[in-house]
């Protein structure tokens, strides 16, 4: 919805005096904006997703990342989990984001590498990432619910908040 009211014209707010978390989701809703304000790349199918996905284009891989979350299946699938380590924050936002909404099937591996990125790092811009990373853990079910429960005894005091976001959106039952 911030994505849209900026592409409306709204201006976003954010606290701009210290190196906050808000600062660089600001920024990539701004790009993110901007990208989708340029339209749909009318070259991609069904049929050349993988190809298009190694584009040096942004603006493609982002709109890649888009048609592989409805497209759904494995193939979809493999495309999604290279590009949610895309080079560009707002591809792999997009791609965590295709991977959410549940059309993709999510495998232990991908599971193994969300856990990875949840626990963040020192990149700010990674870490900001983190809320689309605990959906996309959450889209994966029962099998994401191990990881993320060792996740709340974490050391990182910071991880647990997006632990509890994806386990709430499993919609398991497990304990």
């Amino acid at each position: 919805s911030l994505r849209d009211s900026v592409q409306g014209g709204d201006i976003l707010l954010y606290p701009t005096w210290y190196d906050a978390a808000e600062n660089h989701i600001t920024r990539l809703l701004y790009q993110e904006a901007a990208i989708q304000s340029a339209g749909p790349v009318p070259e991609l199918t069904p049929e050349n997703l993988a190809e298009m996905s190694q584009s040096p284009d942004e603006r493609t891989r982002y709109f890649v990342a888009e048609a592989c979350g409805t497209a759904g299946g494995q193939a979809a699938a493999a495309i999604l989990e290279s590009l949610m380590q895309d080079s560009s924050p707002v591809v792999a936002k997009h791609a965590l984001e295709s991977l959410a909404n549940g059309q993709v099937p999510i495998s232990p591996p991908v599971v193994d590498a969300l856990l990875a990125r949840l626990n963040g790092g020192k990149d700010a811009l990674q870490n900001a990432l983190r809320p689309f990373v605990a959906d996309a853990l959450g889209a994966g079910g029962e099998i994401a619910v191990p990881g993320l429960t060792a996740m709340l005894n974490s050391e990182q005091k910071a991880v647990w908040p997006y632990a509890l976001r994806a386990l709430g959106k499993t919609g398991t039952k497990a304990p």
